[in-house]
């Protein structure tokens, strides 16, 4: 697909697999729940989507915006591309560069129903927690945390709910250190 604008409403995948491949400058949209999701082969599109029970492949992407909650988000050879993240784990970036991270940012009116269909707890997002299969000194050459807000994406109107808090980097890790049981990662 080039340059069209493709959307799956609430109802049309209701926790099916879901794959994305071969799109150039499209606007894609997925409001519905979802389970695995892959993603290849993007250039200059945009992706929205609401509620992974499971990973969220992006592989071979280059110049895209994506707006994901899943429990997992796994990335491989993506280059200059931006995530609005909402993940219940860390996400991985493997083979990629010039990778953006930021909160996720937007919803529509289904989505805290989505999200726990998915069994994703929209008060604990750890977007910001990246690991880099391919920077052992992680030295974050690959990536970086978006400064400021960005760009809301509200597919379905700006007036609905946020079904995902707004949590900045340094509120996330300080929420994610409360979580952690006592002792662990301590050396």
């Amino acid at each position: 697909k080039k340059n069209e604008q493709l959307s799956k409403e609430a109802g049309k995948i209701e926790g099916q697999p879901f794959d994305i491949a071969e799109c150039e400058g499209c606007e894609i949209i997925i409001t519905d729940h979802c389970d695995q999701v892959q993603i290849d082969q993007l250039k200059t599109c945009r992706v929205f989507l609401g509620a992974s029970s499971e990973s969220v492949f992006v592989r071979d992407c280059s110049d895209c915006t994506f707006y994901l909650a899943c429990k997992q988000l796994r990335t491989r050879d993506c280059h200059n591309c931006t995530f609005y993240l909402y993940a219940k784990t860390e996400p991985i970036i493997e083979l990629s560069d010039g990778i953006c991270f930021a909160p996720f940012l937007g919803g529509y009116p289904e989505q805290a129903a989505h999200m726990k269909s998915a069994n994703l707890d929209p008060s604990y997002n750890l977007w910001w927690g990246v690991f880099d299969f391919n920077d052992e000194a992680k030295t974050g050459k690959n990536w970086k945390i978006m400064q400021g807000t960005g760009e809301p994406w509200f597919p379905a109107g700006a007036e609905c709910e946020r079904a995902v808090p707004l949590m900045g980097a340094s509120e996330a890790a300080s929420q994610a250190l409360a979580n952690t049981p006592e002792g662990f990662g301590n050396s």
